[in-house]
């Protein structure tokens, strides 16, 4: 992985930085410089899936000779994953260690998601799973963010479909519901209602009337944050997206209205300020023409 990334990023020649890779990948394909450690290590297991990925995408036609190998190495990852040792991440994947999990990003490897998504598609690894709830739990907990974990419930639960009754989809259901649920409580309770009404002060001529303005912002930053939540959860299918919860400005109408009220106190002093440096700039006028006729 090293030596391709250092290709990648240091080879001015395109062509050139292009064979090497291409010679890597093929060595790793040959089973010749497989990396020794692949069964002992998480980021190593997560290493290897994901330069399978990287070589399918370089066109690299597996022979009978490695569908063994590879078929092994998309199973450990899988395996990894609903151990929930492996996490999924905006900038790419993290490792669970004894303190918690660990954060490595590769600027040349597939992240996390794309990996999944195409061992999945050239060998049906999400068919490991057998639809329980407790791998589910420990992928979600690995994972980390609303449209990461929306992505990676849509391709479980359209998994789930085929895969169990009512009563148990249900109940994956829930699990899927209330981790997504969490996701938005944070982002609702983290929304900066200093910066949307820096943005909205303006609109509102008279901000005497502190308790409209204050509702009227707090339902426009509750529509945006809804609008952010939709925009990371589209790929959720209907039933999941309906269940989920929705923002409710009544969270934000509080901090608004003290936010108007700074707001106020500000252009208060302002005009304050004002007023007497026109005053003082009157008087210190006045008494140069004094000193002047003396």
């Amino acid at each position: 992985m090293e030596q391709i990334e250092r290709i990648s990023a240091c080879t001015d020649d395109k062509a050139y930085g292009e064979e090497k890779i291409n010679r890597l990948l093929g060595s790793f394909i040959s089973g010749r410089d497989a990396p020794g450690y692949a069964d002992s290590s998480d980021s190593a297991i997560y290493t290897n899936a994901a330069l399978l990925v990287l070589a399918k995408q370089h066109e690299y036609v597996v022979d009978g000779t490695n569908v063994q190998r590879f078929s092994r190495i998309a199973k450990n990852f899988m395996n990894a994953v609903l151990q929930g040792n492996i996490g999924f991440v905006d900038s790419g994947v993290c490792f669970k260690n004894t303190t918690g999990y660990s954060q490595r990003t590769s600027s040349f490897l597939p992240d996390s998601v794309q990996v999944l998504k195409s061992l999945n598609d050239d060998y049906a690894i999400l068919d490991q799973w057998q639809g329980d709830k407790e791998s589910l739990e420990n992928i979600l907990a690995a994972s980390d963010g609303l449209e990461i974990k929306s992505h990676i419930c849509a391709l479980f639960y359209d998994s789930a479909l085929s895969k169990l009754d009512q009563s148990h989809l249900d109940a994956l259901t829930n699990v899927i519901i209330d981790d997504l649920d969490a996701e938005i409580d944070f982002i609702q309770d983290s929304a900066d209602v200093s910066d949307y009404c820096e943005n909205s002060i303006d609109d509102y001529d008279d901000s005497s009337y502190l308790d409209d303005s204050a509702w009227d912002i707090a339902n426009e930053i509750a529509d945006a944050v809804q609008q952010d939540i939709y925009n990371q959860t589209s790929v959720l299918p209907q039933e999941l997206q309906s269940r989920l919860s929705t923002v409710d400005a009544y969270n934000y109408e509080n901090a608004v209205a003290d936010e108007l009220a700074r707001y106020e106190d500000a252009e208060a002093m302002d005009v304050f300020l004002s007023t007497n440096n026109y005053a003082n700039s009157i008087a210190n006028s006045q008494i140069d023409k004094l000193f002047k006729n003396l």
